[in-house]
C-alpha cells in the first residue's frame, strides 16, 4: 500500500496561514469555488511529491478559476445521468398526485416514482466514487477528456489503495465533523462573535477533509 496517512493528515495544517486563508474564503459563496481549484492544485503538487501547502498568491487565482470550472464539468458530467433518473421519478409522482389529489395512488407513486428513485441514487452513489479518480486522471493528464475514459477510471477506482482511500476519508470527515462540530455549537454561545467563529470553524472543517482526501486520491495514481 504507498498510502501515507500521517502526511495526509498533517498536510492541512503544514501552513497555518494558507489554512486561515482557505477557512475564510470557504465560507463566502462563489469566492469558495477558488479553495476548490486551489485543492486540485494541491492535488497535482501531491502527485509531484510535495507535501507542503502552496501559498495563496494572486498571480495563481486564473489557474484555480480553472481549475473549479473543470471539476465541476467533470462532476456535472458523471451526475447528470442520475440526476435526470432521479429527475423523471419525482416528475412521474407528481404527475400521479395531481391526476388525483384527493386519493392519490400511493402503489402508483412508489412504482412510477421510487424505482427511479432509487435507480438513481444507486447511480449517484456510484457516480460520487468513480469523480475523485476521474478528478486525478484530468489533473495527471491535464486533459479533461481523460476523466471521461470510463474504463480507465473504473479499472483505477477498483484497487485496493483508492478503496482504503475513499473509506479512510469517510471515517475521517465522521471524526472531524463530529468534534468541530461539538466545538463549533459552543461557539454559538458567545455572544457578538459566536456565529463568525462557528462560520470559520466550519470553513476549516471542509478544507481539512477535502485536503487529506484529495492527498490521499492523489497518492493512490502516483
Amino acid at each position: 500500500m504507498s498510502l501515507d496517512f500521517g502526511k495526509a493528515i498533517s498536510k492541512p495544517f503544514s501552513d497555518v496561514k494558507t489554512l486561515g486563508i482557505s477557512s475564510v474564503l470557504n465560507i463566502i459563496p462563489l469566492v469558495n469555488l477558488l479553495v476548490t481549484g486551489y485543492v486540485m492544485t494541491m492535488a497535482k503538487d501531491t502527485m509531484k511529491g510535495k507535501n507542503q501547502l502552496r501559498e495563496w498568491k494572486t498571480d495563481s487565482l486564473e489557474e484555480y478559476v480553472v481549475n473549479a470550472i473543470m471539476a465541476i464539468v467533470i462532476q456535472l458530467g458523471y451526475f447528470i445521468i442520475p440526476l435526470i433518473v432521479m429527475g423523471i421519478g419525482i416528475v412521474g409522482a407528481i404527475g400521479i398526485v395531481l391526476a388525483n389529489p384527493t386519493n392519490p395512488d400511493i402503489a402508483a407513486i412508489l412504482a412510477v416514482g421510487g424505482l427511479p428513485l432509487m435507480v438513481g441514487l444507486l447511480l449517484a452513489l456510484i457516480a460520487a466514487f468513480l469523480v475523485p479518480m476521474a478528478m486525478m486522471k484530468w489533473i495527471k493528464s491535464g486533459e479533461v477528456g481523460a476523466a471521461f475514459k470510463i474504463g480507465d477510471v473504473v479499472k483505477n477506482c477498483l484497487t485496493g489503495d483508492y478503496i482504503v482511500a475513499w473509506i479512510f476519508t469517510i471515517v475521517f470527515a465522521l471524526v472531524v465533523g463530529f468534534v468541530l462540530g461539538m466545538i463549533g455549537l459552543m461557539l454559538l454561545f458567545i455572544p457578538g462573535i459566536g456565529f463568525i467563529l462557528y462560520l470559520l470553524l466550519n470553513g476549516a472543517m471542509s478544507f481539512i477533509i477535502t485536503v487529506v482526501a484529495y492527498t490521499l486520491f492523489a497518492q493512490t495514481i502516483k
